[in-house]
């Protein structure tokens, strides 16, 4: 595994084991209940960290909570895993840029700061307002459990280790997954186009993102939806 690899992977287990990512586990896709494996990864990263090797050695922790992962859990739960850290989990870079690029195009759509049919500008506003109904939920618990005050002690002591982590980042992270997550959600559910109507509504997204983005090879829409089947039924369970 390469170091890129392993830094990511530290952390995607140093998220999953935090307590308010844990309390958001629904808007955030969790691909297994988080309490199955939490205290596992706790244990590891806490061991690890008194060798001195979390930073040294950042495929440590990886290689530790993956022995213990195949010992431990079904098939179907190991197999999540990966799939949504593949799929689902940010950490920069250009994970998760079509839902981002398509998320944007649609609210500006719904905005009027585009001129686009009648149907895809009714679509848009829906999906949009779907969106805005899941975020408006959601954004003021984000606020509330991220506080420093109401931050569990393992919270504080995993951000301790991240230089780059703080309360302010975590919910960042956290709102943009579920936000991105809602949408893939508002999308698959709302729009019903065919095969022809959707080509229809790539080329038109194509020709506005043109002039700001000339090299994007836009994706086609909901292509995403092929890897977070699994986790858009159990959503809908």
């Amino acid at each position: 595994m390469s170091l890129e690899l392993d830094l990511r992977w530290r952390h995607i287990w140093w998220f999953l084991s935090l307590d308010c990512v844990r309390f958001f586990s629904r808007p955030l896709w969790a691909p297994i209940d988080l309490q199955l494996i939490q205290k596992k990864l706790r244990e590891n990263i806490n061991v690890i960290a008194a060798e001195g090797l979390y930073h040294r050695a950042p495929g440590a922790v990886h290689s530790c909570v993956q022995k213990w992962i195949l010992n431990e859990l079904t098939v179907e739960q190991i197999v999540s895993l990966p799939l949504w850290a593949q799929n689902v989990f940010i950490d920069g870079g250009e994970d998760r840029s079509a839902e981002f690029i398509w998320r944007l195009i649609v609210a500006r759509v719904a905005n009027e700061k585009y001129t686009v049919p009648d149907w895809f500008k009714k679509l848009s506003t829906a999906v949009l307002d779907s969106c805005n109904r899941d975020a408006q939920s959601r954004e003021p618990q984000i606020q509330r459990q991220l506080e420093t005050a109401n931050l569990s002690a393992w919270d504080n002591t995993a951000i301790a280790l991240e230089a780059a982590a703080t309360p302010d980042s975590l919910k960042e992270k956290i709102g943009l997954i579920a936000d991105l997550n809602s949408f893939a959600k508002a999308w698959d559910s709302l729009c019903k186009n065919s095969g022809d109507e959707l080509t229809s509504i790539h080329n038109l997204v194509q020709q506005l993102v043109q002039d700001e983005m000339p090299e994007l090879q836009l994706s086609f829409p909901g292509n995403w939806n092929m890897q977070l089947l699994s986790f858009l039924r159990q959503r809908r369970a």
